[in-house]
């Protein structure tokens, strides 16, 4: 059940979007914007700690998901944020604007980003939900009407691009080393080598960059202050943090040491 954390904000987009081409009613948009952001709430109250391969594969072919003592608190701080958020933005936003319907897929986009990150216990899906958060954020930094947000929204873009190449390698890196991944396979794999700290090195800079971190948060004001005030709240106390879990999920698998003497 744990990948339906990230699966129902994603569908309830889906049907968010089908609504608004289908012209449903206004309440019809509501109600399921506001369910897209419940429902994972009941799946980690009737989900244990644990962790599952998605489809049953083995753990080196699979996708590994997991509810733990460290993720935990990102997941329940992120669902407490997106109800209040959700709550907030039907009162904030203008039904009568067209936009609306899309900001409120946005939102959900980013909602199942969120989740999907911080359950992700591999570093490729960690960074494919990442973008699907980054991705949305900007976006809905461009839909506001503030003076200033499309040139905002693009910096923002250019600035995760680049953060998104860095990982990339760095993961790249991690793969070739390795073979693997997985945070637990790679942490039994891995040794000290200055090919893993190099990666190490270059992953730590690429999620200092997206969150925003000094001294690389030049594109962090602008974005947070030209976003609509609910997309502002979820920048700021969710999106940021997304980058923080990588950094546990790094340091748990590729403990900083002394390279090796081998070539």
């Amino acid at each position: 059940m744990i990948p339906l954390l990230a699966a129902l904000p994603l569908l309830a987009a889906f049907i968010l979007m089908l609504l608004d081409v289908l012209k449903a009613k206004r309440s019809l948009i509501q109600g399921v914007f506001l369910l897209g952001a419940l429902l994972p709430v009941p799946v980690v109250l009737l989900n244990g700690l644990g962790s599952e391969i998605v489809g049953g594969w083995a753990r080196e072919a699979g996708i590994e998901v997991a509810l733990t003592r460290t993720n935990l608190p990102f997941i329940a701080g992120e669902l407490v944020l997106f109800i209040f958020v959700a709550l907030y933005s039907l009162y904030y936003l203008d039904f009568r604007n067209k936009k609306t319907p899309k900001v409120l897929a946005l939102l959900l986009l980013l909602h199942t980003g969120l989740m999907g990150a911080f359950i992700a216990r591999d570093f490729f899906n960690f960074y494919i939900y990442s973008e699907i958060a980054s991705v949305s954020a900007f976006a809905l930094v461009a839909f506001s009407d503030e003076k200033g947000s499309k040139r905002a929204a693009f910096r923002y873009l250019i600035m995760s691009l680049l953060a998104s190449y860095l990982f990339v390698f760095a993961v790249g890196i991690i793969y070739m080393e390795t073979g693997y991944l997985n945070v637990d396979l790679v942490r039994e794999s891995a040794g000290p080598s200055r090919e893993l700290n190099t990666a190490l090195a270059l992953a730590f800079t690429s999620l200092l960059l997206k969150a925003g971190i000094f001294p690389l948060h030049s594109w962090l004001p602008d974005a947070h202050s030209s976003a609509p005030t609910p997309v502002s709240a979820v920048l700021s106390g969710a999106v940021v943090k997304a980058p923080a879990y990588g950094m546990i999920l790094l340091l748990s698998a590729l403990p900083p040491g002394k390279p090796s003497g081998r070539p």
